[in-house]
């Protein structure tokens, strides 16, 4: 049975924005959100009643957390609670009963693996896999088609397809996470976002196949290179970095804020394999989460600076800088970020790679399920089919709307004559429209 709370909502406005969800609840209650997925859903059941919320960053670009809420409208009169059993759309009638039901009850992982497993676009990705991803790693088996991404930017992919690949994942990422919070408001799961990295503890062996941890003068040298860095991006005034962000995601730091310190990573690496020691993923907490964020506002900042060759950092209120939308939206602007966080990452904060995943759980109640999926009817090659050709539609609606930046007048098509504009429609690019005949080829649109 789920926590009964005594709710008060004279004590939140209008604006008000709370860090998480649980503030919220705090806010309105007076308690502390007690765990367990249905005493969460009941209290969401409760302020759905009463006022509107949502990500806090979808109102204002300045605030880069994804757990911060902002309330929009507050009800005199409490709502309806609706039953939502009249929901149709053009992606969720196919979309909403795979994700039901290709991972099970509960799925943990990037948006690649999850939209690879719904088998959005499977007749391009699996061929891709195969013919492209193989060849670069040869038989190296334990690598598996569900991992692969086959939306990522190559440096000598065309501009056309760079723009075309990039809208078409931005357009499939935001109708899973819109999907998935409708079936979360449904009361039928629960998702949220979170980060995982991996420390960077291991070096080679020079002329060997080994790795060792590092040493100390080596550590030293990242600590030398990261306190120049500093002193260097300090002194801007437009720089959003905070210091202790470095050391909460050091785990050679005092200020390292996760349970598993360096002594445990390390004893865990060579516990596994001693012959052969990996380091793995670990996943960050709350105030790490924080952190990253706070890390990726600084970096995107740092990679325009550099990208754009200007001698001081943008403010972080300019726009292609504070949406991360628009900011790797930008072919160019995504690839200069990717190969400085790559190169940046092992001294600065001593970290290898990091990146973001989700994860979801299906309550174990199947009446609210079976309102989208029907075992006699359902048919998941149909489902994966009709979704795949729903997304490419919306691309063929869009060819002549989305603007690329072209870098030279080979890859447009008709006539041009003199300089090239900054911007042309995505139907003017070659590549582009070869790469979305192709797949309209494969459904058979």
């Amino acid at each position: 049975m789920s926590k009964k709370y005594i709710y008060n909502f004279n004590n939140i406005h209008e604006g008000q924005v709370f860090k998480n969800f649980t503030e919220l609840v705090k806010a309105v209650t007076g308690e502390k959100l007690s765990t367990g997925a249905k005493n969460r859903q009941a209290v969401k059941n409760v302020l759905y009643k009463h006022i509107d919320y949502c990500t806090a960053s979808e109102y204002n670009a300045d605030i880069t957390s994804s757990r911060a809420l902002i309330v929009t409208k507050i009800y005199d009169t409490p709502r309806i609670l609706e039953e939502h059993r009249g929901k149709h759309g053009i992606y969720a009638d196919y979309l909403r009963p795979l994700l039901l039901t290709s991972c099970g009850p509960f799925f943990r992982g990037k948006m690649c693996t999850l939209v690879n497993r719904l088998g959005v676009l499977k007749e391009y990705t699996v061929p891709l896999f195969f013919t492209t991803h193989l060849q670069e790693r040869g038989n190296e088996t334990k690598f598996d088609w569900v991992e692969f991404n086959p939306w990522t930017a190559y440096e000598n992919t065309s501009m056309g397809v760079q723009k075309y690949k990039s809208t078409l994942w931005y357009q499939i990422r935001n109708t899973v996470t819109g999907n998935l919070d409708s079936l979360q408001k449904d009361g039928i799961l629960e998702w949220n976002y979170y980060y995982q990295f991996i420390p960077s503890i291991l070096i080679d062996i020079d002329g060997t196949h080994q790795k060792r941890p590092k040493s100390l003068n080596e550590l030293q040298v990242d600590k030398q290179k990261r306190d120049s860095f500093l002193e260097e991006v300090v002194h801007d005034t437009n720089s959003v970095l905070l210091p202790e962000t470095l050391h909460q995601l050091n785990i050679y730091s005092d200020a390292w804020s996760h349970e598993v310190n360096y002594d445990a990573y390390r004893d865990r690496i060579y516990a596994s394999d001693p012959n052969n020691p990996s380091e793995f993923p670990l996943r960050t907490t709350a105030e790490q989460e924080a952190a990253i964020e706070n890390l990726n506002a600084f970096m995107r900042q740092y990679a325009y600076m550099k990208f754009y060759n200007l001698q001081a950092l943008p403010s972080i209120e300019e726009e292609d800088v504070s949406s991360s939308y628009k900011f790797f939206n930008n072919p160019s602007l995504s690839m200069a970020y990717k190969k400085l966080v790559a190169e940046t990452l092992p001294w600065l904060i001593e970290c290898k790679v990091m990146w973001r995943e989700l994860e979801y759980h299906v309550f174990k109640n199947s009446e609210p399920v079976n309102r989208y999926t029907n075992s006699q009817t359902f048919d998941k090659k149909q489902y994966q089919d009709v979704l795949s050709q729903t997304f490419i539609q919306y691309m063929d609606s869009h060819m002549d709307k989305i603007q690329f930046v072209p870098n030279d007048s080979s890859d447009l098509n008709g006539t041009h004559i003199g300089r090239l504009p900054n911007t042309m429609p995505l139907n003017r690019s070659n590549s582009a429209c070869a790469f979305h005949d192709r797949l309209k080829g494969l459904y058979n649109i």
